[in-house]
């Protein structure tokens, strides 16, 4: 029986022969040694960093025209300022600026995030565009603790990072972002911690973008805004859409966001992806563009966040106008609160339907004061409201007779 097994298995140390009664039967079984992969670890330890400390950032990248046009694909903007070469000219820009959105995503987005727990997004505050951003111009970024603490139950940890974004050696972007990194403890005693003292301090307040286009608004066309605005009114924004999923992935992509909760649909069903923050805030913006045309420069003072947004949920918006300031013939300055609400027609669903000013003008940074509120005066909003954003824009003052928007 064993003259018609083939020579080369008899003779070969790695496999064994194994023979019954009723016939001769081959298996091979690899005795290699076995090798077992190890996740290598990119993350920045938070239980044991320093208030003041600043985190490596080896990483950058040099921008390009195709960015604005991929992000405006996704983001409705309208405003010449972002959408035009021969406006930017006539305010000698060398080229248009990347949208304020786009520079805030980009400021605040970090490779290094840990990936193997749960992490969200609480609050961006002080965000602005303190130099424009061109085509062409490289980009670096620095991360910087700005405080640390446990959460009251001593599972989680919240960290305060100042982002800041370089661009051709000077800061172009600034903003903080406040996230909870769950199932972790500061193992950092607080006399450790470096004082507030050793803060860089040169962010909103050097402000070159729109400090430019205040000293030479003669130069900004005569083009004027088409809605006044006064305090008090509540704005029902019609534009309302989803990222979708092929978009958030690609962002993703281009803007080195790689945390599974907004990538691995291998890991989770795409109903259980997120959309990050900062693309939450765009699409609110996004959504109130239209009547608020035209706008030549923002900030926003805080973005709370309050729900989880998914790619394939559309989100709207209200705006609540607070304060309008004249600046001069040619622009005014407009405080709001804006909110992006999720699965719900905004102008259908709210037209008829009275929303508490409360939610507007007493919430602060407290999500819970939101929830609250919600549920106890205007239930149509309960679990729809992602976002809360606190913010200033600065645009061309109204005109009185009709422009229409085609």
């Amino acid at each position: 029986m064993l003259q018609n097994i083939p020579r080369r298995i008899l003779t070969n140390r790695n496999h064994y022969l194994k023979i019954s009664k009723r016939c001769v039967s081959v298996d091979l079984y690899n005795t290699d040694d076995q090798i077992r992969g190890k996740r290598l670890d990119q993350s920045v330890d938070l239980t044991s960093v320093k208030i003041g400390q600043t985190l490596e950032y080896p990483y950058e990248h040099t921008v390009s025209g195709e960015w604005r046009t991929k992000w405006q694909s996704c983001f409705f903007q309208q405003d010449r300022i972002q959408t035009s070469q021969n406006y930017c000219s006539k305010i000698h820009f060398k080229d248009v600026p990347l949208p304020f959105d786009l520079a805030l995503f980009y400021a605040s987005s970090m490779t290094h995030v840990e990936d193997s727990r749960d992490v969200w997004e609480l609050r961006l505050t002080d965000a602005c565009y303190n130099h424009p951003i061109f085509p062409g111009d490289t980009m670096q970024k620095t991360f910087q603790i700005k405080d640390v603490r446990d959460t009251a139950d001593g599972k989680n940890i919240i960290v305060d990072i100042n982002c800041k974004l370089i661009a051709n050696g000077k800061t172009a972007f600034s903003v903080t972002k406040t996230m909870m990194y769950t199932k972790l403890t500061r193992k950092v005693e607080q006399d450790e911690y470096y004082t507030f003292n050793d803060l860089d301090s040169d962010g909103p307040l050097n402000n070159g973008y729109k400090s430019y286009l205040q000293k030479h608004f003669e130069k900004l066309p005569n083009t004027r805004s088409i809605n006044p605005l006064t305090p008090g009114q509540l704005v029902l924004h019609n534009l309302q859409r989803p990222l979708g999923l092929s978009s958030s992935l690609e962002l993703a992509t281009l803007f080195r966001m790689v945390h599974p909760q907004l990538v691995n649909t291998a890991r989770f069903d795409v109903s259980d992806l997120v959309l990050p923050g900062p693309v939450c805030v765009a699409l609110t913006l996004s959504a109130s563009a239209r009547e608020f045309f035209e706008v030549i420069f923002q900030t926003v003072s805080s973005a709370m966040f309050v729900a989880k947004l998914n790619p394939m949920e559309p989100l709207g918006a209200v705006s609540y106008v607070t304060d309008v300031k004249r600046i001069n013939h040619k622009l005014e300055e407009v405080s709001m609160v804006t909110i992006g609400i999720k699965n719900l027609d905004v102008v259908r669903m709210l037209e008829s339907i009275d929303l508490p000013e409360s939610l507007f003008t007493q919430v602060g940074n407290r999500p819970s004061f939101v929830i609250n509120t919600i549920e106890n005066k205007c239930p149509v909003l309960k679990n729809n409201v992602v976002c809360h954003l606190e913010r200033k824009i600065i645009r061309m003052t109204p005109k009185t007779e009709p422009v229409f928007l085609l």
